[in-house]
């Protein structure tokens, strides 16, 4: 009788990757180096759960900071910045003077809004201020 090959679908290339990601450091003399096949796998796919709810800790923090965001743009409106992209070129300014740092990515960074939103903010931000 054949006996049934176990399928593995861990990766010893990318585990390192994948831990840091999850746990922000690399991992040092981790048990999954020195272990069994199947317990490989049964640290793999612990990791790759714990990495499933980090991406999803990740995206709604990201949703929160979109939102709170947006109400501090609404605050700027309400007190008188003539347009939506003025409002956050006023957070913008006033953040320089608080950080004393400049650069629209660091800004974007430090209030955790998602790239892709900050990369098309950030063209429309520049196009404005060619005008």
């Amino acid at each position: 009788m054949a006996q049934v090959q176990a399928k593995f679908t861990f990766d010893e290339r990318i585990f390192s990757d994948l831990y840091k990601e999850v746990y922000g450091t690399r991992p040092r003399d981790h048990e999954f180096y020195s272990a069994t096949d199947e317990r490989k796998q049964e640290i793999w796919d612990n990791l790759c759960d714990q990495h499933e709810i980090t991406l999803e800790d990740e995206r709604m923090a990201e949703l929160v900071a979109l939102e709170e965001f947006n109400e501090v743009v609404a605050l700027h409106e309400d007190h008188g910045a003539p347009s939506r992209l003025d409002a956050i070129l006023w957070m913008y300014d006033q953040w320089c003077d608080e950080t004393g740092r400049m650069g629209l990515d660091a800004f974007f960074y430090d209030w955790n809004l998602p790239w892709t939103f900050a990369m098309e903010l950030q063209e429309e931000l520049k196009e404005y201020m060619a005008k």
